[in-house]
């Protein structure tokens, strides 16, 4: 399986979402950020493109008449799906992060979360108005090394992410148009076998 974890944009570019109560988030999907991003920009919402997006069957009909007999049905779960995803407010996710070598002059742990942190699907993208706030994650030296046992040989390790959805914007990145929404991360929680090990909270 395709790892998918946050990445930094330098000069080049480098999921189920779910309430906050979520007891376990799933890893986060490029359907449910189209989701959340067109149920806020209705007046720009095409059916056909995001069927297209969000149904194989829809999308491998051999035809415009077969996709035209599936779009009752397909049409009417986009709307029940964006309807939705209009009331979510907060998202809760599952992904991965990198850590660095321990540094013990700021017992910290450097990640490659930054201001300009984004989860990118192509078409869709998942950025964080806050990322900086977390590249660097202070931990006293005993729990820095549980953190440590947690994380793999390449020192990525599973995090979970609680958000406030805050906006949305559509910006032309290096792989093109995309559409983005902003949330602003209020934890962030490290998790070894879904038990939680060490959690940061937004500064502000």
């Amino acid at each position: 399986m395709t790892r998918k974890y946050i990445a930094s944009l330098l000069l080049c570019l480098p999921v189920f979402l779910g309430t906050v109560e979520a007891a376990t988030p799933e890893k986060i999907t490029e359907t449910e950020v189209l989701f959340l991003y067109e149920s806020r920009n209705k007046i720009s919402m095409n059916m056909h493109d995001i069927a297209i997006q969000y149904s194989k069957e829809y999308r491998d009909a051999t035809d415009e008449f077969s996709q035209q007999e599936l779009s009752t049905k397909i049409y009417a779960e986009i709307t029940q799906k964006i309807n939705a995803a209009a009331a979510q407010e907060k998202v809760a996710f599952t992904t991965e992060i990198k850590i660095s070598t321990y540094n013990f002059d700021t017992n910290s742990f450097e990640t490659n979360v930054s201001a300009s942190s984004i989860i990118n699907f192509g078409y869709y993208a998942l950025a964080f108005t806050n990322g900086a706030d977390f590249s660097n994650l202070h931990s006293p030296v005993e729990q820095a090394k549980k953190i440590r046992a947690a994380a793999d040989n390449n020192g990525y390790i599973t995090i979970t992410i609680d958000a406030d959805i805050m906006s949305t914007s559509k910006e032309n990145l290096m792989l093109g148009e995309t559409k983005i929404v902003y949330a602003k991360i209020q934890k962030l929680e490290i998790v070894d076998s879904e038990t939680p090990i060490a959690t940061w909270h937004a500064s502000n």
